[in-house]
């Protein structure tokens, strides 16, 4: 059986989500709160699941008038992504327009959890605030299922 692990990151806290032939099985959140409290988090044990395939969305430069937060971010960002992709074989990066295209955030949530029902339940175990990421990483998840 095949698991697919997709991973919506973030400098303070990355989501993911594992599929396992084409079920959502699993969802998490783990700390990525500074580039260097990364290694930190591996002694801690906060490690990813196994799975076969990374999905991870890829950090993107936006011209300015989209920009959000500090962009000085998306270099740590970049080391996230490149700290996560370094467990697995098979890594597929794809960006925010491919998997979710410019849908607003509250729309593309709602999709996100009438795609995947069961997915209400396993957000309990995650604190309100930090829930978009794991949402975002079940998102990808399913792009990557149906492409």
């Amino acid at each position: 059986m095949q698991k697919i692990l997709a991973i919506d990151p973030g400098v303070k806290i990355s989501g993911w989500a594992l599929f396992e032939e084409a079920e959502l099985i699993e969802i998490g959140r783990t700390s990525t709160k500074a580039t260097d409290r990364i290694l930190a988090a591996v002694e801690q044990n906060e490690q990813l699941p196994v799975a076969d395939n990374l999905i991870i969305e890829k950090p993107v430069v936006y011209p300015f008038e989209r920009q959000k937060g500090d962009q000085n971010d998306l270099i740590d960002l970049a080391i996230v992504v490149g700290y996560f992709s370094s467990f697995y074989e098979f890594v597929r990066l794809v960006t925010p327009r491919q998997w979710k295209g410019r849908t607003p955030k509250d729309i593309s949530n709602r999709r996100i959890l009438e795609a995947c029902p069961e997915a209400e339940k396993m957000l309990e175990s995650i604190p309100q605030g930090q829930q978009n990421h794991a949402i975002d990483a079940i998102g990808i998840g399913i792009w990557y299922l149906k492409n």
